[in-house]
């Protein structure tokens, strides 16, 4: 897991912890000698925005290999297009390219 922090637009800064989410079954845990289907490995992204008014909001944000967003792990619920999810997105997205 890493951590690092991102630059919003007015005055905000979030916090962004960062890792690997492995989707294994039961069985497959147990019997497999194979590594993971590459479909079933995602990251995980837990986001704490910190306004100036003092209230702290929390995002939880997952991205595929393919690098499609979703707000939940079974990849069911696409990001959308709220506004500062998309700002999130786009800053962690820039974070990333520059490492």
């Amino acid at each position: 897991m890493s951590k690092f922090s991102i630059t919003l637009p007015h005055d905000r800064r979030g916090i962004v912890r960062r890792g690997m989410i492995i989707k294994k079954h039961l069985f497959e845990r147990l019997f497999s000698r194979r590594s993971s289907d590459p479909d079933e490995v995602r990251k995980g992204y837990l986001i704490q925005l910190d306004p100036p008014d003092g209230s702290v909001k929390e995002y939880k944000f997952f991205r595929t290999k393919r690098g499609e967003w979703f707000l939940d792990p079974d990849c069911k619920v696409p990001l959308g297009t709220d506004e500062m999810a998309l700002t999130i997105k786009r800053a962690i997205e820039q974070y990333e390219s520059q490492v």
